[in-house]
C-alpha cells in the first residue's frame, strides 16, 4: 500500500514525489467500498534469516465482523500534541481511503479546543458537516439526524458495510463523528442519546472517534458518574504515535504529519470535492438481443446501465432480495434505454 511507505525509505519528499504518491493513494481509493483495516505502522521482527519488516494494521470496517468499529485516543497532559497528531493521521487515512465525498466528518468541540483545525482550515467544506459543533443543542440536532439516517439505511439493508462490499458501491457516504476533549460539557442526556449510535452505528455507516485526557469520564453536574460509551466493546484504543522511532517499531509515512504530502493530499481532496458529478447512460447494441441464446434468468445477475464519474453503474437482480423494481423518470431521462439494456443482457 503506498500509504505504508516507511519513513526511513523516504526521509525527504519533493513536491513531485508527494503528488505521485498521493495519486497512487487516490487510485487505490477509487475502487474501494469498505476499509477493513487502517495502517498504523511498521514492525521489525527478527527471524532466523534476519530482520523482517511487516506492516501493522488496526481493524476498522469489517463486514460481518464483531468488535470495535470506533476509536479512542487518550493522553496525559504532556502528551496532548502527540494525541492530536495521532488524531490527524487517523482522520487523513480515513478520508483518503475512499473516493472524495464518500466519507464526511462531523467535528464536535464543546470545549472550543480547536483540535480539528488542521481539517477545518485546509479541507473543503463539502467534506465535513458545517462548522465544528460548539453548542449542546447543535450536537443534539446532529445526533437526531444520524438516528434518522439509521432508519433510512434500514429500509435499504440491514448492514451497510456488507451491502457495500457485496454490491461494490457506497450506498450512503460514511459518517465519522469526531468528539474532541470528550466528555467535557456533555450532559448525561446527550451521552445516553449517543450510546446506541456508538454501539450499532456501524450498521448504518456511522463511526466515532473520541479524543480525551486520561482519567476523564462522563459525570453529571453533581459529580455522579453515568454510562460511558467508550467502556463498551465498540471502541478500540489507539496508541499514540511515538515522537521518534521506538524500539522495534517504526512509523508508517504519516499523511497528515509530513507537510509536503499533507498539502498534496488536501489539494487532491479539495479538487475532487469541487468536481461536478458526471453521469452517462450506456446504450447496449440491440443486435445482441437477437444473437444471444436463451438462458435461465434465475439467480443473481447484473447489467451495466451507465457511468457515474467514470465508474460503471450496475443494476442488480436476484430472486431473494431484489426481484421487482419500479422504473421512474421524466420524459427523455432514459427509461426505455434502461429497459433495453436489461432485456438485451
Amino acid at each position: 500500500d503506498p500509504a505504508l511507505v516507511p519513513v526511513w525509505d523516504r526521509p525527504d519528499f519533493s513536491e513531485d514525489t508527494a503528488r505521485e504518491l498521493c495519486q497512487q493513494i487516490a487510485d487505490r481509493a477509487a475502487g474501494r467500498t469498505v476499509m477493513p483495516a487502517l495502517p498504523v505502522g511498521y514492525e521489525r521482527i527478527e527471524t532466523i534469516e534476519g530482520p523482517v519488516t511487516l506492516p501493522r494494521w488496526v481493524e476498522w470496517q469489517r463486514p460481518n465482523g464483531e468488535g470495535a468499529y470506533n476509536f479512542l485516543i487518550e493522553y496525559a497532559g504532556e502528551e496532548r500534541l502527540q494525541a492530536v497528531e495521532t488524531l490527524n493521521d487517523l482522520l487523513m487515512q480515513m478520508i483518503c481511503a475512499f473516493p472524495a465525498k464518500k466519507l464526511k466528518f462531523t467535528f464536535v468541540d464543546l470545549n472550543v479546543t480547536n483540535q480539528a483545525s488542521l481539517f477545518t482550515i485546509n479541507l473543503d467544506a463539502r467534506l465535513y458537516h458545517n462548522d465544528p459543533l460548539v453548542k449542546e443543542q447543535d450536537l443534539r440536532k446532529r445526533l437526531e439526524e444520524l438516528q434518522d439516517r439509521m432508519v433510512t439505511v434500514s429500509k435499504q439493508c440491514s448492514d451497510l458495510l456488507r451491502y457495500n462490499e457485496q454490491n461494490r458501491t457506497i450506498l450512503f457516504p460514511y459518517e465519522v463523528v469526531v468528539l474532541l476533549d470528550y466528555p467535557r460539557n456533555l450532559s448525561p442526556q446527550l451521552v445516553q442519546q449517543m450510546i446506541p449510535l456508538c454501539e450499532h452505528g456501524h450498521n448504518g455507516g456511522i463511526f466515532f472517534v473520541i479524543l480525551r485526557e486520561k482519567g476523564e469520564s462522563p459525570k453529571s453536574a453533581s459529580g455522579v458518574s453515568f454510562p460511558d460509551p467508550t467502556a463498551s466493546g465498540s471502541f478500540r484504543r489507539l496508541d499514540l504515535k511515538p515522537s521518534g522511532e521506538a524500539e522495534g517499531v517504526n512509523r508508517y509515512l504519516p499523511l497528515a504529519s509530513t507537510p509536503v504530502l499533507r498539502e498534496a493530499c488536501f489539494a487532491y481532496l479539495n479538487a475532487e470535492a469541487q468536481k461536478e458529478e458526471r453521469t452517462r447512460i450506456i446504450e447496449q447494441p440491440m443486435e445482441r438481443l437477437y444473437e444471444a441464446p436463451y438462458a435461465d434468468a434465475a439467480g443473481e445477475f447484473k447489467v451495466a446501465v451507465g457511468e457515474n464519474n467514470g465508474r460503471t453503474a450496475w443494476f442488480r437482480f436476484d430472486e431473494a432480495g431484489h426481484a421487482h423494481a419500479f422504473v421512474l423518470g421524466q420524459s427523455g431521462s432514459g427509461k426505455s434505454v434502461f429497459l433495453h439494456n436489461v432485456i438485451g443482457n
